[in-house]
């Protein structure tokens, strides 16, 4: 398996630049890479995930590239409403989605959401405060409609003692709103998770898939406070004793769920969740049961 990466890091003066957050609003942290599809070229099967903002201009270039043979497949690790770009997409791309209910709405097929478990593996943090925080709540994400919701949660649980350590990242609003945070790398929001007591899910309306939290939750053993109501139905976390459907009217009972241990998620989840797997069931054409 060859990872291609369509874009890449942005010279050193361009990174620099874009730490000043006026600039960081103008300025992408990365660029396209030049001749990218030339390592497209004697693929059997590629896969693009739904990442980039104009991700259909690049399933045209890949099409455009490889072999008529070559196995095409989109993942969708958002949901659909998110973007209509799959729309433009010819018939030689299979579209596969992490939620089980766009799967059957639209015709997709259902692949389920992984995790990376070299991620377990990262080097312990040297400005690690060294002890889990209990009833700690962790929340790392931008607005997207969220904002008003997380400050209104954050006055509630403040009373009952529960640390909120909420960053809604805009590294350009962070400038001028304290409310606003500035972004955060994925292995320092891996050293956060694991020195939390909890995990904060908010989904989007109309959202039901597993995000990546329930993710990190898993990998990491971590409880999983959410407001995916739909999460109930699932058949792998609906009745796991880490997860807590959170609702305007149980907010009250969250300290005593924080307070509680959590408890290490079976060993066959944390399988059927693994990248190994995901990726096995895309090889086989098997969708995710």
């Amino acid at each position: 398996m060859k990872e291609i990466y369509i874009r890449k890091p942005l010279s050193k003066p361009m990174r620099f630049l874009r730490k000043l957050p006026v600039f960081s609003r103008f300025i992408s942290n990365t660029k396209e890479k030049k001749d990218w599809t030339k390592e497209c070229l004697g693929a059997n099967n590629l896969i693009l995930f739904d990442t980039y903002a104009r991700y259909a201009y690049y399933c045209k270039e890949i099409e455009q590239t490889v072999p008529k043979d070559c196995r095409l497949i989109l993942y969708l690790l958002n949901p659909a409403f998110f973007s209509e770009e799959y729309k433009l997409l010819s018939d030689r791309w299979e579209i596969w989605t992490f939620m089980e209910e766009d799967a059957k709405k639209y015709g997709f097929r259902y692949g389920a959401t992984f995790y990376n478990p070299q991620l377990s593996n990262i080097p312990a943090n040297p400005h690690s405060l060294g002890v889990k925080q209990k009833e700690s709540l962790l929340f790392i994400g931008t607005n997207k409609g969220r904002k008003d919701f997380l400050l209104n949660l954050k006055a509630k649980l403040k009373p009952c003692g529960i640390k909120c350590d909420f960053r809604i990242v805009d590294n350009f609003k962070s400038l001028y709103d304290k409310n606003y945070s500035r972004e955060v790398d994925y292995f320092t929001l891996c050293h956060l998770t694991k020195e939390s007591c909890a995990l904060l899910d908010v989904v989007q309306k109309g959202q039901t898939g597993l995000t990546l939290r329930f993710m990190e939750g898993l990998l990491f053993n971590k409880k999983v406070v959410t407001t995916n109501v739909h999460i109930k139905e699932n058949k792998d976390f609906g009745n796991n004793s880490n997860i807590y459907v959170l609702t305007p009217y149980n907010i009250n009972e969250l300290n005593t769920f924080l307070n509680k241990p959590s408890t290490a998620y079976p060993q066959k989840l944390k399988e059927k969740y693994s990248f190994e797997k995901w990726l096995e069931r895309l090889d086989k054409k098997t969708e995710a049961e």
